[in-house]
């Protein structure tokens, strides 16, 4: 299974957060293990020095006859500290000195040589400093001793204190992480927000100056010039594309004239006259309808037909809409509508003429390609009032269904328009029309079944209810 990616955002705040524990570890990792050094350096310093001055003194006071006991007992001893005199093969000890321990081979091979030595061993389960100082002939020495206990419950508490300290730094940087990497998104969301309306037909929408800011200020200006040109551009083309339509117009009305008088002149004419000028009228017709899909489109580009919003019942509207299109083409067979629930209770604001236009669009779609609409079904659900007009045509291949509501692309489905009908704009006008609602729509293939089926989604007004 493919990995899901992470999010920008995620990942910065994971970046951040990632940067602030390497940093702490290491400086919670080089400040403990500094202090410890220092600590220990200067817990062996203070040792030896006092050991060599204690030894001196000893060694002075054996010379002049004074007992090994007596000066044992003359040296001054710090807490945790133990003292041992080794003189002509005998031990005088001052506290519980474990000897075995205490006098290891090593130093009593540094005292035959008349040298001193140093080292770090556990007596009793406890680790202890000893320093072994030579004294008076070959052999004889002063061993002072100390219990590291205190010294490790130092660092202990030390190293308590940096791993708490970094568990907090670590936390807060975490959230200090997740705020700049919300602060630093913000404008990237805007600007993805502000593609999107825009996306949504929006042309207005434009992201907050930031002059200010030299980073982000080129974007914004950027931005907005992009969605400036592109408005006009679309106005454009909107106001150029109504222009030709409306100009087409009456030269349209004109043929439409002069064909309907040379249909009464033939009408006992040659039958092959008469197949002709009647293909002929399909295709003017066609190009009627064309035109006024045209210039329809046109005007929802440029916005020039504002929305008249009422609040209506969904049943009634429905049945308005699936009667006036029975006026139009009383050939088609009635779909069933199925109102599930309350959805005949169910209050939407739209624009009535428009959405008359939507369903009417979709009735006539299903007409010519799917073999008439079978069914429309309206229900309520999470997402709003969701309709779906089914037929019992073919349905559409998987490559035609995400450019069906492409203006002008009929796929597979062109071979089976029938003369004169279709103009391949009825979907896009259904598409656009959808949008100014803020609604959605999507074509799907029955599953089971043959047939399509559009989904249409308009939202509801809270709290009101029609019945």
């Amino acid at each position: 299974m493919a990995r899901r990616p992470r999010r920008l955002r995620t990942q910065l705040a994971v970046t951040i957060c990632v940067v602030v524990i390497a940093l702490t570890t290491a400086s919670g990792v080089l400040s403990y293990f500094t202090t410890r050094h220092f600590l220990i350096v200067d817990q062996q310093h203070s040792l030896e020095t006092q050991a060599f001055q204690q030894a001196s003194a000893i060694e002075r006071e054996l010379r002049t006859g004074i007992s090994p006991a007596t000066s044992l007992d003359g040296a001054l001893l710090n807490a945790g500290q133990t003292a041992g005199l080794y003189v002509g093969g005998s031990w005088y000890l001052s506290g519980p000195l474990h000897v075995e321990q205490a006098f290891s081979p090593s130093i009593r091979a540094a005292l035959r040589k008349g040298q001193s030595a140093v080292q770090t061993t556990k007596i009793t389960g406890y680790p202890y400093f000893v320093v072994a100082v030579s004294i008076g002939s070959s052999g004889d020495g002063y061993l002072l001793s100390t219990n590291l206990a205190n010294l490790q419950h130092t660092l202990s508490v030390l190293f308590g204190a940096l791993l708490g300290t970094s568990i907090i730094i670590v936390s807060l940087g975490a959230l200090a992480g997740a705020f700049a990497a919300r602060r630093s998104m913000a404008p990237l969301k805007e600007v993805s927000q502000a593609a999107q309306a825009i996306a949504r037909g929006d042309l207005t929408i434009r992201l907050p100056d930031r002059g200010a800011d030299p980073d982000l200020g080129g974007l914004s200006t950027s931005f907005n010039e992009m969605a400036e040109h592109l408005s006009e551009r679309i106005e454009r083309d909107s106001r150029f594309a109504s222009d030709v339509s409306h100009e087409m117009r009456s030269p349209l009305t004109s043929m439409i004239g002069a064909l309907n008088v040379v249909q009464r002149t033939t009408e006992d004419g040659d039958p092959r006259s008469r197949e002709a000028l009647a293909l002929f009228a399909a295709e003017v017709r066609r190009f009627e309808k064309l035109l006024q899909d045209l210039i329809e489109l046109a005007r929802l580009d440029g916005s020039k037909t504002p929305l008249t919003v009422q609040q209506v019942t969904v049943g009634e509207l429905l049945n308005q809409s699936v009667a006036s299109f029975q006026r139009n083409n009383p050939d088609v067979v009635p779909p069933l509508l199925t109102l599930t629930g309350d959805a005949a209770d169910i209050v939407i604001a739209v624009d009535k003429r428009r959405f008359e236009r939507i369903v009417g669009n979709l009735l006539e779609n299903a007409a010519q390609y799917g073999n008439g609409c079978r069914a429309i079904i309206v229900a309520r659900s999470a997402r709003g009032l969701v309709i779906s007009i089914s037929d019992a045509g073919p349905g559409i291949t998987a490559s035609d269904l995400p450019r069906v509501f492409e203006r002008f692309y009929r796929g597979s489905a062109a071979g089976q328009r029938r003369s004169g009908e279709g103009s391949g704009l009825g979907l896009a006008i259904v598409a656009t029309q959808v949008q100014h609602l803020h609604g959605t729509i999507e074509l799907t293939n029955n599953d089971p079944g043959p047939g399509l089926t559009a989904t249409l989604v308009l939202p509801i007004v809270d709290g009101v209810d029609g019945g």
